[in-house]
């Protein structure tokens, strides 16, 4: 179930030249348009996360921060994929201290933490020749419904307190991940939970899949996908959230749920339209089969 985390060291001389916040933040909001949030593909066909974007345009956090680099690639800006672990208020029994992946922008002078699993808004902004973040972020809290039409009055969006430091020493979180000694991290906590902090470690993570990915889908078995769009303020927001259970399909749109018998919920498929087409976007025929499959395979 677990496998040693594999880790490489990042040069940060060898950084990109430049490139305009506001460019980043497109493509992280491209993400939240063309991604959705999803084991599916993890779990009824073994994907790992390349496979998962490209043929469920879906996947978990590796999947979209390897979405977001692919798109710095075309612009010539290298990037890597960086461990993290996350809050409290995320944590599953049986999780790993690492069980997140988000993606690092080195830049010259100040360098990006890019976390669309999380819903950033805007990336961290880290400047490692300051020793410092350079200021506060937001991030959308994605299940929440937005009642207000005025982005100043938003009740979803939380603010999340970062802090640059280092490690002293090798940092054994478990027989299977070890942060060496004097890397950066990046040490977080919303501001409404000062005690419940996270880290994004600023080394090079390079089996994702096999290290995290691997423990996440048999803990959580159900296989669900979060569909995003986004609204008129540029934030992204919950579309569709479906997640198979035993015997059942909940559906959430508009902060209400609904619960469907497997046969109900192909019904409910062919008479919305919209729902239709983002499934198919998503998932083209293989989500009839995926319904057969796991219905089948628990009865």
């Amino acid at each position: 179930m677990y496998n040693k985390l594999l880790l490489k060291s990042i040069d940060f001389n060898k950084n990109n030249s430049s490139i305009d916040l506001q460019t980043i933040i497109g493509i992280m909001e491209g993400c939240y348009k063309n991604i959705g949030f999803s084991t599916f593909g993890y779990i009824f066909d073994n994907s790992n996360s390349y496979k998962s974007i490209n043929q469920y345009n879906s996947a978990n956090c590796i999947g979209m921060s390897i979405w977001v680099q692919q798109r710095l690639q075309k612009l010539n800006i290298i990037s890597y994929l960086i461990p993290a672990s996350i809050p409290k208020i995320y944590k599953m029994p049986k999780y790993l201290n690492i069980s997140h992946v988000a993606l690092f922008v080195p830049l010259k002078d100040n360098s990006y933490i890019i976390d669309c699993a999380f819903y950033f808004l805007s990336p961290i902004i880290v400047n490692l020749k300051m020793n410092k973040c350079i200021s506060n972020i937001y991030s959308k809290k994605i299940y929440d419904v937005e009642n207000h039409s005025d982005i100043l009055e938003y009740n979803s969006i939380s603010t999340i307190n970062c802090e640059l430091n280092k490690t002293n020493t090798d940092l054994k979180l478990n027989e299977y991940q070890i942060i060496p000694k004097n890397i950066y991290y990046c040490k977080c906590n919303y501001n409404n939970n000062l005690n419940d902090t996270w880290n994004y470690y600023l080394t090079n993570v390079i089996n994702p899949d096999t290290a995290i990915t691997s423990f996440f889908i048999k803990i959580k078995k159900n296989p669900f996908i979060c569909c995003h769009k986004i609204d008129n303020n540029g934030i992204p927001i919950c579309d569709y959230y479906i997640k198979f259970h035993d015997e059942n399909i909940s559906l959430k749109k508009n902060g209400i749920t609904n619960i469907y018998e497997p046969n109900q919920f192909l019904n409910i498929i062919s008479k919305d339209d919209d729902l239709y087409k983002k499934l198919e976007y998503h998932f083209s025929d293989n989500f009839t089969r995926f319904i057969n499959t796991f219905y089948k395979n628990i009865n």
